[in-house]
């Protein structure tokens, strides 16, 4: 037996990783400093998580049903991150479009990895 396969199988562990992994964030748009970046959000957590960090900026709960956009601000607790586009691509399944800058992009991805 090798030390490889000589390790106890633990079938909590792989139900550990599952339950943490939720919810997927990854940056669409290509590394560097342009006018706008794409975030893709999916995974059966995703409204969960976009229901803490978003608000409208209409005063009414936004619509996200597959196909709509809806804009307002994510924010970390009362601090605004960005001004965002946010688009419904399935269920659970979510687009953030948000100001290039790089040093926003990581904000966003740190606050959805907070979330997540």
């Amino acid at each position: 037996m090798t030390r490889a396969n000589s390790r106890k199988y633990n079938p909590n562990l792989n139900r550990t990783r599952r339950i943490k992994m939720i919810a997927q964030a990854s940056v669409l748009t290509a590394k560097g400093t342009g006018a706008i970046s794409c975030i893709q959000l999916t995974g059966r957590g995703g409204r969960k998580i976009i229901d803490r960090i978003f608000t409208p900026s209409s005063n009414r709960s936004p619509q996200l049903s597959v196909g709509s956009f809806v804009t307002g601000n994510l924010h970390d607790g009362g601090r605004v991150i960005d001004h965002v586009l946010l688009g419904c691509e399935g269920e659970g399944d979510f687009a953030i479009n948000c100001h290039g800058n790089p040093i926003i992009v990581e904000m966003i991805m740190n606050l959805l990895q907070t979330h997540g």
